[in-house]
């Protein structure tokens, strides 16, 4: 009888890879190939190869090359990630999203315009600070002048020496007493402490004032007395408290007042009661284009808070009686 070898058990639980799944591991590899995908529709093996595209040039181009409009809502998370990966600052800092899905190329271009013309600012800083500190240091610096130049300014020339003892003074002999000063002076010295005063302000037996150890532990033990008188509640100072008023048109402008504060608050991002949170991210600044790719900001939702902030409202057009 013929013994058949079994497979292995992992080998019989793995299912074969589909012709689909084949072709989309391809594409992915070589997906700096893909310049487009014709008039075929959106689909989810297109969604992963979209993924793997690195660069924001190369998204454009898949854009380009693609008939289905529906690509653009496919892209505009892929257009988010590039933007928050290379521009994480700016990002943070402005947060621009277009008016169309199909302008986030726009907005790309506005982040890149934004960060070579930050880069150029800080590029000419560094430059005018370079400049200034070679300038301080050419100024700074010394120079060695020959000493036949010096003779017309008027400078004086160095006496020339024939001994190494004829320049040198020399000093007069010191006299008996004078000797025996220094020597009773070293003496002294030798005995008294090295930080001793010299010149005491006062005598030794007068005292004007208690040592600052002396004065530190008073206080201390003040302040942790148990014993210390402790002041009530009638001597305690409290500010004057302001009274609601029984007006009602005072509180109806009390409360407006309150409502529009809240309103300024919760435009400026700010948590109130019944507001956004602080940990909400903040809304995006809106920028509309145009076919020239001109542009001007504006942020959604808050034209209209803005417009009745504090009561403003537009004027009705008057109606003219016949």
């Amino acid at each position: 009888m013929k013994r058949v070898s079994q497979a292995p058990q992992f080998f019989s639980k793995m299912a074969p890879r589909s012709l689909a799944e084949m072709c989309v591991r391809v594409a992915i590899v070589n997906v700096n190939l893909i310049t487009g995908f014709g008039d075929l529709p959106v689909n989810d093996s297109m969604r992963e190869i979209l993924r793997a595209v690195r660069t924001a040039e190369h998204l454009r181009s898949i854009e380009l090359g693609t008939s289905d409009p529906h690509i653009y809502e496919e892209t505009e998370p892929i257009w988010k990630r590039l933007i928050e990966r290379k521009f994480f600052i700016l990002q943070r800092e402005h947060n621009w999203a277009p008016d169309k899905p199909a302008n986030w190329h726009k907005v790309w271009d506005r982040y890149q315009q934004t960060s070579d013309a930050a880069q150029a600012d800080a590029i000419a800083m560094l430059q005018a600070a370079v400049a200034a500190n070679n300038e301080k240091k050419e100024s700074n610096k010394a120079t060695i002048v020959n000493a036949s130049e010096l003779r017309g300014l008027g400078a004086k020339e160095p006496r020339k020496t024939t001994h190494w003892s004829s320049a040198q003074p020399k000093k007069p002999n010191k006299t008996f007493i004078q000797k025996a000063r220094n020597q009773v002076r070293q003496e002294v010295s030798r005995f008294r402490p090295a930080n001793a005063p010299r010149n005491l302000p006062m005598s030794l037996g007068k005292v004007e004032r208690a040592p600052e150890s002396m004065i530190n532990d008073k206080r201390i033990e003040q302040q942790y007395n148990p014993h210390k008188r402790i002041a009530t509640a009638q001597q305690i100072i409290r500010a004057p408290q302001s009274r609601p008023s029984s007006n009602p048109e005072s509180l109806r402008a009390d409360r407006e007042r309150k409502e529009r504060e809240e309103r300024l608050l919760r435009i400026k991002g700010g948590s109130t009661k019944g507001g956004a949170d602080k940990n909400s991210p903040p809304r995006p600044t809106i920028l509309q284009f145009d076919d020239d790719d001109n542009f001007a900001s504006g942020t959604s939702g808050q034209n209209d808070d803005f417009d009745d902030l504090f009561g403003n409202e537009p004027p009705s057009p008057k109606i003219r009686s016949s």
